[in-house]
């Protein structure tokens, strides 16, 4: 069967040389130590799909529900990249932008920084709503 193996992270192709220099070590390693069993290369997601429709006995699992966090570091956690529910990540981007639209008018209403005690009771609402969302 075929595997995708991805590579790579966010940051990872900076230093694009040295990477990819490891990547073909990596790759000629295991064809030679394993090619009559595995045949590793480069590829794309699109070639991955194509061989894997040309099977036509190849079922696709149905992903129900959201999708696990990730663990970034000892207190980071990322949920949502890969959510089933962009329409909520697009109210909590605009519910962010409305609060910082509020806070910036606070500040410039009272000539300072808008602070806890200046805020009114809407904005208040709008960061704990946000905040709960996230």
């Amino acid at each position: 069967g075929d595997i995708m193996l991805t590579m790579g992270t966010d940051f990872t192709y900076s230093a694009a040389p040295y990477w990819f220099d490891q990547m073909d070590r990596l790759i000629a390693n295991v064809n030679a130590h394993a090619g009559d069993r595995l045949r590793v290369f480069y590829s794309s997601p699109a070639a991955y799909l194509d061989a894997k429709t040309a099977n036509p006995d190849m079922a696709w699992p149905i992903k129900l529900g959201d999708f696990f966090p990730y663990k970034w570091d000892q207190h980071q956690y990322w949920t949502g990249y890969f959510t089933s529910r962009p329409t909520l990540k697009r109210f909590i981007r605009q519910g962010g932008e409305y609060l910082r639209a509020a806070r910036s008018l606070a500040a410039s209403l009272s000539f300072g920084a808008a602070t806890e005690a200046t805020e009114t009771s809407a904005t208040a609402a709008r960061r704990a709503a946000s905040s709960s969302a996230q």
